[in-house]
């Protein structure tokens, strides 16, 4: 959002891409601080504010200020600085669909401008008020167009009652006033036809004389309207018959004009002569002609005008019953949920349509129709919004508007009302507050992110805090919320290859999961993409991506059809693709805002990503330096400490030889031989011994040397476990009879399968058996047992000697380190690399170790390995 002030935080630059999609809202977005002093406001805000007031932006929406502008709401009445809806949202209160109100306000240019301000507060940590978010909607064009549309209905009820007003006036007129109509008497002899008499009022309508008609004829068809002589002759064969008759005819007058006429006349026979005497009455029916064309064509725009309304518009009778609909209302399918709808008694009516409020049915009385056919109008801020169910079992949201209709004595005779489907509206309203709630959620999230300004001296620390990646995986979870997405996940590729690696996975089963992520590691973008596709991504370019398109057909496609790309794209380079599967039916977004929604978060993850790789690098450089320094303490103990280790085997070696040749030398010639092969033979032991002890030695430095340089290398096969054991305890013991390991094995199982390397597991067990020897008395038992859990195999092997501080038991896994001080029972302290290779071998067979310890309770050292499925 724009705006001339301060930032309160101080947000990464790329947000600014956030900030340009709140532009794109149509609404005012303002953020104000706890006295209604405005923070910040997107373009919308700005412009909807500066046409109510010259006021400074900054203090236009404070209750005080508010005030001074003769602010009014629906009603008419002025708001004060308690009752204005920014007042409201500082005291806690949440403005919000119904309850979020409309106001009026005067702008200079004398004109009115209607704003529905809806909002919340906004707290912190500590549920304490730190201001609020306002939304700012002009509803000047929607009032004015219900206005008008209240204004057309009313003036049809008013001029339909001006026409029945000048109907029963007419009719007055015509049977009160003498000079509208005129009596007649007509003869029939034969086929002739003549008047015996009418009154003056005859010739003050027509123009003509008795004498003149007469001698033209008195139904001569010259004196009518063309299309009125079917009537004309009507009446010619009605005389002749002798049998009574009423016509309405236009008859042309001496003047021109033409003067519609209700005649009627009956028959009275001469019983001695048989001529026929016809009485009759003639009413000049003129204004009445007039006023139903009238009434004609005023009903005929009116039905024009309410066809031609594109909202629902309903009248009813006093009873409730449905009397007249437009085409809107019957095309919206609510008001035939069954064929005798219509018919049907209001209260089963509004059973049928299930109306609520959203949230709670609504009861006859809470019906719209009720309420205004018992006095009430809704419009304005009594407007309600309802949910009815349609045909199809959806739901309808409709805004409803509506007026009691009254007689000239004021009494209710049925009701108007005006339904307008807002459901689109509604559900758009639903995006874009869950949209803007996610988006704000991810900025937040972003915000905090950046707080970071210290970072922790201990490399391990700064280790654990970027391998955490809280933020990014905050970030897939909210976005997969917002968009109702199954799976979502976050890949990051390789400039030069396109690999992919897995960074965040969500909404999969933990062992799909596991598959997932071995096998997507294994992939590239062109694998899943067209190459114009993976062109779009790098470019920048989000899409929709149908899965039965992809190169590589032999791919697994986890359950996903069609899925929403979006490149995670900073500074003109893609760092990976953020993906979402997306069902192309029933989606709440439709997938031009899917795609502007997911490539604003790509964005958000690619400045997440970006900045733990500087705040990797910059860790990276503190380590660099600290470990130089540690590096070279290190050198110098380990070179002080290998010197001494591999020197005393030499010495113990050098001494053995030269004492067996000197016992060699006596043995040609002395007496006592039996005695001096002994000696000799347990010189040559002690010397093998020694050679052991140098070879392992030197072995653990070759194996340390491999780890370093990555080329420590396993030969895997199926094995049975309790074989391995077994056989490394025998080769142990041959050489220490005395010592008592015990082993413990699981019941009923005669194979643990694994796949290892023999080898490398029993140099793992022969240095986890060799310290608990060499760190516990020699009278106490070792003893090696298993665990099974159906996926891993535990070995523990337990001795009883002086224990491990808990701070120190992480550090014996490093590289050269030993206990200080710790009591060695038997045999040299090593190099301090054996438990590191340990490490090693174990975790390169996929399982963990550990250790559990005490001081003066002994230790207990564990290795874990994946059960082989056989």
């Amino acid at each position: 959002m724009q705006r001339g002030l301060r930032p309160t935080v101080q947000i990464h630059p790329y947000v600014d891409k956030l900030e340009a999609l709140l532009e794109a809202i149509p609404d005012g977005v303002v953020k104000i601080d706890t006295v209604g002093r405005l923070q910040r406001a997107n373009v919308t805000a700005q412009r909807l504010l500066t046409r109510i007031a010259s006021l400074p932006l900054e203090d236009i929406l404070r209750p005080d200020q508010v005030a001074t502008l003769r602010a009014r709401d629906v009603r008419g009445h002025l708001l004060t600085a308690e009752t204005v809806p920014v007042a409201r949202i500082l005291r806690g209160e949440v403005l919000s669909g119904q309850g979020a109100p409309i106001i009026r306000f005067p702008i200079t240019d004398g004109q009115e401008l209607y704003l529905q301000i809806s909002g919340a507060p906004l707290q912190n940590e500590l549920a304490q008020l730190t201001g609020g978010v306002v939304i700012l909607r002009d509803m000047t064009e929607y009032m004015q167009r219900r206005r008008y549309l209240e204004e057309m209905l009313l003036q049809g009820v008013i001029e339909q009652r001006r026409l029945r007003e000048r109907e029963e006036r007419a009719y007055r007129i015509a049977t009160l006033v003498p000079e509208s109509s005129y009596p007649y008497q007509l003869r029939v002899a034969g086929h002739t036809i003549e008047c015996v008499w009418t009154t003056e009022i005859f010739s003050r309508i027509t123009g003509y004389s008795q004498a003149e008609v007469n001698a033209v004829g008195w139904f001569d068809e010259s004196l009518y309207h063309p299309n009125d002589h079917p009537a004309v002759q009507a009446r010619r064969q009605a005389l002749l018959a002798g049998v009574s008759d009423v016509q309405e005819w236009r008859l042309l007058t001496k003047a021109g004009e033409v003067r519609w006429l209700r005649d009627s006349c009956h028959p009275v026979a001469d019983e001695t002569s048989g001529i026929f005497h016809f009485y009759g009455a003639v009413h000049d029916i003129t204004r009445h002609k007039e006023e139903q064309d009238q009434i004609h064509q005023l009903s005929q725009q009116l039905s024009t005008i309410f066809a031609a309304i594109t909202d629902c518009v309903v009248v009813y009778d006093r009873e409730g019953h449905l009397l007249q609909m437009n085409r809107a209302a019957q095309d919206l399918g609510v008001f035939a949920v069954q064929s005798d709808y219509q018919a049907l008694p209001l209260a089963r009516r509004a059973q049928l349509l299930q109306l609520h409020d959203g949230r709670n049915a609504l009861s006859l009385e809470q019906t719209p129709a009720y309420r205004v056919l018992h006095g009430e109008s809704l419009k304005g801020s009594q407007a309600m919004d309802i949910f009815v169910c349609g045909l199809d079992g959806s739901q309808v949201c409709l805004n409803v508007t509506g007026a009691p209709l009254r007689d000239i004595s004021d009494e209710i005779v049925g009701a108007v009302l005006i339904f307008r489907d807002v459901t689109a509206r509604r559900q758009q309203e639903q995006r874009t507050q869950h949209a803007l709630d996610a988006l704000l959620a991810m900025a937040e999230a972003l915000v905090h992110s950046n707080e970071q300004i210290t970072f922790p001296d201990d490399v391990a620390d700064q280790a654990a805090y970027i391998s955490k990646q809280q933020v990014i995986q905050h970030l897939l979870m909210l976005v997969r919320d917002l968009l109702s997405g199954q799976r979502t996940l976050i890949l990051t590729m390789d400039d030069s290859t396109q690999r992919f690696t897995p960074v965040a996975v969500a909404g999969f089963a933990p062992e799909q999961e596991e598959v997932f992520r071995v096998e997507i590691a294994q992939t590239c973008l062109s694998a899943y993409f067209s190459t114009e596709t993976c062109e779009l991504l790098l470019a920048g370019e989000a899409m929709l991506a149908d899965m039965e398109d992809r190169p590589a057909t032999n791919l697994p496609t986890y359950g996903i059809s069609h899925m929403l790309v979006a490149p995670l794209y900073i500074a003109e380079h893609t760092l990976g693709v953020l993906i979402m599967d997306y069902p192309t039916n029933d989606q709440e977004y439709p997938v031009h805002e899917a795609l502007t929604l997911l490539k604003a978060v790509g964005k958000l993850a690619a400045v997440v990503i970006e900045r733990e790789r500087l705040i990797h690098a910059r860790i990276i450089a503190q380590a660099r330096a600290l470990s130089e320094g540690e590096a070279n303490r290190q050198k110098d103990e380990f070179l002080h400490m290998v010197s001494h280790e591999l020197r005393n085997p030499l010495a113990t070696i050098k001494a053995s030889i030269q004492l067996t040749r000197r016992q060699l030398q006596n043995f040609t010639t002395g007496s006592h031989n039996d005695d001096l092969l002994e000696q000799i033979e347990s010189m040559l032991d002690r010397g093998e011994r020694q050679v052991a002890v140098e070879s392992r030695l030197i072995g653990d430095l070759l194996d340390g040397s491999r780890i370093q340089a990555d080329q420590l290398k396993l030969q895997v096969k199926l094995c049975n476990l309790l074989d391995v054991v077994r056989n490394v305890i025998a080769d142990l013991q041959t050489g220490n009879t005395s010592r008592v390991i015990q082993i413990i094995e699981p019941m009923d199982e005669d194979m643990i399968p694994v796949v290892a390397d023999v080898e490398r597991i029993g140099q793992v067990l022969t240095h986890y058996l060799a310290n608990a020897m060499k760190y516990s008395p020699a009278d106490k038992a070792i003893t090696l047992q298993f665990q099974l859990d159906g996926q891993n195999v535990r070995v523990t092997i337990s001795d009883e000697g002086p224990g491990i501080l808990q701070e120190l038991q992480t550090r014996i896994w490093e590289h050269f380190y030993q206990v200080p001080g710790r009591i060695v029972y038997s045999g040299s302290a090593g190099l301090g690399l054996g438990l590191s290779i340990c490490q090693t071998i174990i975790r390169q067979h996929y399982g963990q170790v550990g250790v559990e310890s005490r001081p003066g309770q002994g230790a207990a050292f564990w290795f874990t390995l994946p059960l082989a499925r056989v």
